[in-house]
């Protein structure tokens, strides 16, 4: 299988309609949580620059003042 996820997948497996997966993915673009790639009429999501971020920000420990 190839790696991204398309929207049916998603849809499917959420149980949701596909604009209600293509409202929250736009949303998710916007903040570079999700980035999109368009293979002719398929489009692909990936993780964005900001999961990166995201996932770095999680993974550093805090600490007491």
């Amino acid at each position: 299988p190839r790696p991204g996820l398309t929207r049916k997948p998603a849809r499917v497996a959420l149980g949701v309609s596909s604009s209600t997966i293509l409202w929250h993915v736009k949303r998710l673009e916007e903040v570079h949580l999700v980035t999109k790639v368009r293979e002719g009429k398929l489009v692909r999501y990936y993780p964005g620059e900001g999961m990166q971020v995201a996932t770095i920000i999680a993974a550093t420990p805090v600490t007491a003042a």
